[in-house]
């Protein structure tokens, strides 16, 4: 568009053509000659209600430019973005220490927050989907060596459940191991991977076989539907997702057996 250009060394005014190329600003004179405003250095001076509005370019002795109409309000976002980051800067240096240290924490712990409530389930979740079922196998093997060496598992018993598991008919493209802890508590859960783990404190709560079934499908449902890893996942994405692009399944599972408790958390969820 067109507009008059002072150079700040006299009132003299030019007749110049201006464009705008991204956030900053290309003057351009009739004998093909042009200068060139960087958009950061720019600043507002004037408006007014006839639509004529005064853009002020670097140091003293300041370039003007002078605009006329509607087209000019695309150079004033110029100034006006430079006007406003200005105003930040010089609103952070009249802060005291004090009250910078508080805007700071509480800047701090709103992006811990979104990282912990949004980034970190997205990141665990699609890191979750990267790793194939041979790694998530690997993992739970070693997770579950770690756990079991703190249950007495009953291996007679634990043939049983796995014949009661085959007769049931269950369907799963993991390879199913499941295990009797021969320990009064009244839970079980399921490792990534196929490990199911039942102790003897809940079967002998129990009054059927229908119950039994019911119990290891609502586990084979954790397995087949990666609940646990995911969970993992999610807690441990920063360390996964490094894991993950660098093919380190070792370092994965390290991690998550230092973090094994997530797994007993885990299976008191009944969603």
């Amino acid at each position: 568009m067109k507009a008059k250009y002072f150079d700040g060394k006299s009132s003299k005014a030019h007749e110049v053509e201006v464009q705008k190329i991204g956030d900053d600003i290309r003057i351009l004179f009739p004998d093909g000659s042009n200068v060139f405003w960087k958009g950061g250095d720019t600043s507002v001076d004037s408006m007014s209600s006839s639509e004529k509005y005064l853009i002020s370019y670097g140091d003293f002795p300041q370039q003007r430019l002078e605009l006329m109409g509607s087209e000019a309000k695309v150079f004033l976002d110029i100034a006006n973005k430079n006007n406003r980051i200005a105003s930040l800067y010089q609103l952070a240096l009249s802060m005291s220490i004090p009250k910078m240290l508080i805007i700071g924490l509480c800047i701090l712990s709103v992006t811990i927050w979104s990282y912990i409530s949004w980034v970190s389930p997205f990141i665990g979740e699609r890191v979750a989907q990267m790793m194939p079922i041979e790694a998530e196998i690997a993992m739970g093997d070693r997770l579950y060596s770690s756990i079991s060496t703190t249950i007495d598992i009953d291996t007679t018993k634990s043939a049983l459940l796995m014949d009661f598991y085959n007769e049931c008919g269950f369907q799963s493209e993991y390879p199913i191991s499941i295990e009797y802890a021969d320990e009064d508590v009244v839970n079980a859960f399921a490792v990534p991977g196929g490990r199911i783990l039942i102790y003897e404190g809940i079967i002998q709560e129990m009054e059927s076989w229908e119950e039994l079934a019911a119990l290891m499908g609502h586990e084979l449902a954790h397995v087949n539907e990666r609940h646990s890893f995911i969970q993992l996942a999610r807690t441990l994405s920063g360390y996964l997702i490094i894991s993950a692009l660098t093919g380190d399944i070792g370092g994965v599972s390290a991690i998550i057996i230092e973090n094994v408790n997530q797994i007993y958390q885990l299976s008191f969820s009944r969603n």
